[in-house]
């Protein structure tokens, strides 16, 4: 049976902060592997860090920068002037959480300056190095020590698996001068973080996949747009049609877009309806073998967005989903409904097919969706 951990405490935590700011080193846990950390502002305490033996064969590249564990995403995008949409996508996605970011910066002395560290104290070649930790430890550590924190792998000094500490863990520390050690039992991860680099052009590369492989990444920056009327045979497949054809095809430094459409209150297999069709033949869009879908609770979670028809429409994705609120709008802007064209004349569904065209134009823009040129 595995030895039971309380985990830090208040106390404890706060010590190891004020250890940190004191310009010393701690062994804090993360979600991956266990850390030792020092205040990368605190010139002795970096070279403390640098000066860690380590056993045989396993020395540090010079060249390595160490990885800044920042306490949130909002302060590396800022300190680090991440802009590109799928880097800020990544950001969004994939932190905190098990990742490591290499991001190349165009003025490396802004950067340091940011940070209030010297240039080459945590960065190389013009790339900081950041993760940012989903432990709850690592993260009140870094908002109590105020500073700019960064860690390597305790592993890397002999000290424990990565996993877990080992149980001399305190002895080890006052042999090598550590500070503090909080000992938060096994990582819930075990394993290093996955590194992808940022390119200059906006686009990523998986430089090593380690606890996240690169496909579960792709489809983790992939964006999900759901739209939802009453039978999904008028306005919805509308909808989704035309928004795919605005969308077109996406660059490399676009965030893959995917579009569907349901019905809050249909059933499976209904065609689109004749005079829907006609309208989107009109726009030179085919709507090919488009087929009901009812809306479901897992339609509703892996959408990023989801634009109801009506207020009423929006309600009842709510009443099935209410964690959804955030990511629930009617599709104008402006929050009027669109109302059902079926069974209206030819005219009406032009008219509604011309407004949905309009409001998914502005919606896509206020949302920075990458659109085919007008």
């Amino acid at each position: 049976m595995s030895k039971s951990h309380a985990g830090p405490t208040p106390g404890q935590i706060s010590k190891a902060a004020a250890e940190l700011k004191a310009g010393r080193l701690i062994i804090m846990p993360t979600e991956t592997v266990y850390g030792l950390a020092a205040m990368a502002s605190d010139a002795t305490a970096l070279a403390s860090l640098k000066a860690m033996p380590r056993p045989r064969g396993m020395p540090r590249p010079a060249d390595q920068p160490f990885s800044w564990h920042a306490p949130g995403r909002d302060v590396v995008i800022h300190a680090l002037g991440i802009s590109k949409p799928l880097h800020l996508r990544i950001l969004e996605r994939l932190t905190p959480g098990p990742v490591r970011l290499l991001v190349p910066v165009a003025d490396a002395q802004s950067a340091a300056s940011k940070l209030g560290v010297a240039v080459g104290a945590i960065d190389a070649n013009g790339e900081f190095g950041v993760r940012v930790p989903d432990c709850p430890v690592a993260r009140e550590v870094l908002a109590e020590s105020g500073g700019t924190v960064v860690a390597e792998r305790l592993s890397a000094f002999g000290i424990g698996d990565g996993r877990s500490l080992p149980d001399d863990a305190e002895a080890k520390a006052v042999e090598f001068g550590i500070a503090s050690v909080l000992d938060d039992g096994p990582t819930r991860l075990g394993r290093p973080a996955t590194t992808i680099r940022l390119h200059q052009d906006g686009t990523y590369e998986v430089v090593t996949e380690d606890t996240l492989e690169a496909r579960y990444i792709k489809r983790k920056l992939e964006r999900h747009v759901l739209f939802v009327c009453t039978g999904n045979t008028c306005r919805s497949p509308m909808a989704e049609a035309i928004a795919r054809q605005m969308i077109g095809t996406t660059g490399p430094t676009d965030v893959p877009t995917f579009v569907a459409s349901a019905g809050a209150s249909t059933r499976d297999g209904l065609p689109i309806s004749a005079e829907a069709r006609q309208v989107l033949r009109e726009y030179g869009i085919e709507a090919g073998a488009h087929r009901s879908h009812e809306l479901t609770p897992e339609m509703i979670d892996t959408a990023d967005v989801i634009y109801a028809m009506t207020r009423e429409h929006a309600e009842m994705v709510l009443d099935m989903a209410p964690s959804a609120k955030s990511k629930v709008k009617t599709l104008d802007s402006t929050g009027k409904d669109i109302p059902d064209p079926i069974g209206r004349p030819a005219q009406v569904y032009r008219e509604t097919a011309a407004r949905i065209k309009d409001c998914v134009a502005k919606r896509f823009e206020d949302a920075g969706i990458a659109m085919n040129a007008k």
